[in-house]
Protein backbone atom coordinates (compact mmCIF):
# COMPACT_ATOMS: atom_id res chain seq x y z
CA UNK A 1 0.00 0.00 0.00
CA UNK A 2 1.20 3.56 -0.97
CA UNK A 3 1.99 6.14 1.76
CA UNK A 4 -0.81 8.54 0.12
CA UNK A 5 -3.65 5.71 0.77
CA UNK A 6 -2.26 5.05 4.20
CA UNK A 7 -2.56 8.76 5.11
CA UNK A 8 -6.15 8.88 3.26
CA UNK A 9 -7.56 6.00 5.58
CA UNK A 10 -5.93 7.81 8.61
CA UNK A 11 -7.39 10.84 7.45
CA UNK A 12 -10.60 8.56 6.93
CA UNK A 13 -10.72 7.12 10.30
CA UNK A 14 -10.31 10.34 11.87
CA UNK A 15 -13.49 11.95 10.02
CA UNK A 16 -15.68 8.76 10.33
CA UNK A 17 -14.65 8.54 14.21
CA UNK A 18 -15.28 12.50 14.72
CA UNK A 19 -18.61 12.49 12.68
CA UNK A 20 -20.03 8.87 14.71
CA UNK A 21 -19.98 11.57 18.09
CA UNK A 22 -21.12 14.44 16.43
CA UNK A 23 -23.95 13.42 14.70
CA UNK A 24 -25.91 12.41 18.20
CA UNK A 25 -25.44 15.86 20.00
CA UNK A 26 -28.20 17.81 21.20
CA UNK A 27 -26.78 21.08 20.23
CA UNK A 28 -26.33 22.26 16.91
CA UNK A 29 -23.92 24.93 15.99
CA UNK A 30 -25.91 28.02 14.91
CA UNK A 31 -24.69 30.18 12.17
CA UNK A 32 -24.91 30.78 8.48
CA UNK A 33 -22.27 28.79 6.10
CA UNK A 34 -21.64 32.31 5.00
CA UNK A 35 -21.05 33.75 8.11
CA UNK A 36 -18.42 31.15 9.90
CA UNK A 37 -16.00 33.05 12.22
CA UNK A 38 -12.67 30.77 11.17
CA UNK A 39 -10.86 32.14 13.43
CA UNK A 40 -12.82 31.13 16.19
CA UNK A 41 -14.71 28.02 15.38
CA UNK A 42 -11.72 26.10 16.36
CA UNK A 43 -11.74 27.30 19.65
CA UNK A 44 -15.53 26.65 20.32
CA UNK A 45 -14.63 22.70 18.92
CA UNK A 46 -13.29 22.29 22.31
CA UNK A 47 -11.17 18.69 22.76
CA UNK A 48 -14.13 16.17 21.43
CA UNK A 49 -15.07 17.83 18.24
CA UNK A 50 -11.26 18.28 17.18
CA UNK A 51 -8.05 16.17 15.35
CA UNK A 52 -5.72 16.78 13.18
CA UNK A 53 -4.19 15.08 10.02
CA UNK A 54 -1.02 15.95 8.66
CA UNK A 55 -0.59 20.14 9.36
CA UNK A 56 -4.92 20.19 9.00
CA UNK A 57 -7.26 20.91 11.51
CA UNK A 58 -10.65 19.46 11.39
CA UNK A 59 -13.44 20.24 13.47
CA UNK A 60 -17.44 18.93 13.50
CA UNK A 61 -20.75 20.47 15.03
CA UNK A 62 -24.13 19.22 14.58
CA UNK A 63 -25.95 21.23 11.73
CA UNK A 64 -29.30 22.23 10.31
CA UNK A 65 -28.69 22.60 6.60
CA UNK A 66 -32.17 23.05 4.71
CA UNK A 67 -33.75 22.18 7.77
CA UNK A 68 -32.24 18.76 7.96
CA UNK A 69 -29.93 17.20 10.81
CA UNK A 70 -26.28 17.66 9.28
CA UNK A 71 -22.60 18.03 10.61
CA UNK A 72 -20.91 20.32 9.69
CA UNK A 73 -17.03 19.72 8.94
CA UNK A 74 -14.82 22.35 9.14
CA UNK A 75 -10.91 22.05 7.63
CA UNK A 76 -8.05 24.54 8.30
CA UNK A 77 -5.68 23.98 5.48
CA UNK A 78 -2.28 25.91 5.58
CA UNK A 79 -1.74 27.63 2.54
CA UNK A 80 2.16 27.12 2.92
CA UNK A 81 2.46 23.83 4.71
CA UNK A 82 5.73 23.35 7.23
CA UNK A 83 5.56 19.51 6.58
CA UNK A 84 5.73 19.40 3.22
CA UNK A 85 9.22 19.18 1.16
CA UNK A 86 10.05 21.11 -2.00
CA UNK A 87 8.22 18.04 -3.88
CA UNK A 88 5.42 19.38 -1.88
CA UNK A 89 1.85 19.29 -2.91
CA UNK A 90 0.24 22.66 -3.73
CA UNK A 91 -2.87 23.62 -1.78
CA UNK A 92 -4.96 22.92 -4.51
CA UNK A 93 -3.50 19.37 -4.24
CA UNK A 94 -3.87 19.11 -0.48
CA UNK A 95 -7.79 20.40 -0.74
CA UNK A 96 -8.54 17.88 -3.09
CA UNK A 97 -6.77 14.98 -1.35
CA UNK A 98 -9.28 16.16 1.94
CA UNK A 99 -12.60 16.28 -0.44
CA UNK A 100 -11.51 12.25 -1.99
CA UNK A 101 -10.71 11.53 1.83
CA UNK A 102 -14.26 13.14 2.49
CA UNK A 103 -16.42 11.31 -0.09
CA UNK A 104 -14.58 7.96 0.73
CA UNK A 105 -15.92 8.33 4.08
CA UNK A 106 -19.69 9.69 3.30
CA UNK A 107 -19.87 8.72 0.10
CA UNK A 108 -21.69 12.07 -0.74
CA UNK A 109 -21.57 15.38 0.74
CA UNK A 110 -24.28 18.23 0.54
CA UNK A 111 -22.07 21.58 0.68
CA UNK A 112 -18.59 21.89 -0.12
CA UNK A 113 -17.16 25.72 0.02
CA UNK A 114 -13.56 26.62 0.08
CA UNK A 115 -12.83 30.31 2.02
CA UNK A 116 -9.47 31.83 1.55
CA UNK A 117 -8.14 34.45 4.40
CA UNK A 118 -4.93 35.61 3.26
CA UNK A 119 -4.48 37.13 6.58
CA UNK A 120 -4.26 33.88 8.52
CA UNK A 121 -2.66 32.07 5.72
CA UNK A 122 -5.16 29.57 4.96
CA UNK A 123 -7.39 27.76 3.45
CA UNK A 124 -11.02 26.55 4.83
CA UNK A 125 -12.38 24.10 3.19
CA UNK A 126 -16.08 24.07 4.74
CA UNK A 127 -18.49 20.65 4.11
CA UNK A 128 -21.87 19.40 5.23
CA UNK A 129 -23.15 15.99 4.99
CA UNK A 130 -26.35 15.61 5.82
CA UNK A 131 -27.69 13.12 8.54
CA UNK A 132 -29.70 9.96 7.24
CA UNK A 133 -31.97 8.16 8.73
CA UNK A 134 -30.60 4.78 9.43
Amino acid sequence: MEDVNVMDLKLKDKMSTLYERVRDEEDYFNCELDEIDYSRIFFKAGKERISSWKDNTICMFKYKFNNKDSVLIVVSIPINSAKETSKSKNVAERIMEVVAASEECFTTLDSTTSTEIRTEKFIYLTLVKIIEEE
